[in-house]
């Protein structure tokens, strides 16, 4: 919801934005009918810090999205750390390319070389 409140959206103007969209039913939509990978970021307490989902597509490609992190705790490098822990996941799945879907529902697709 803070993307959402910086850039002005609204359900009206951006019905499809994540910050409007997630439920419980979307997530175990995603877990158990699509199958997505779905990690979390946790302190030492147990509380999520940061969330992704990964789902491995076709032809050697995987798609990120959900990539979050509250509010209290970014510019801590957990993003960073959770984009890395796709780039080994998608890797060690012979993913060769990582579609990311963006704000505004956009994509920009990334490209890895296997070592």
């Amino acid at each position: 919801m803070t993307v959402a409140d910086t850039l002005g959206f609204t359900t009206a103007d951006a019905p499809r934005f994540t910050a409007f969209t997630i439920s419980d039913d979307k997530l175990y939509h995603q877990m158990d009918d699509e199958h997505r990978l779905m990690i979390g970021y946790y302190s030492d307490n147990g509380k999520i810090l940061g969330y992704y989902s990964l789902l491995f597509q076709e032809d050697n490609q995987c798609e990120l999205n959900n990539l979050c992190v509250l509010p209290d705790y970014r510019h801590k490098k957990i993003g960073a750390e959770l984009l890395n822990d796709v780039y080994i996941r998608a890797k060690n799945k012979g993913c060769v390319k990582i579609n990311i879907g963006i704000v505004e529902e956009e994509f920009l697709c990334l490209t890895y070389t296997r070592t």
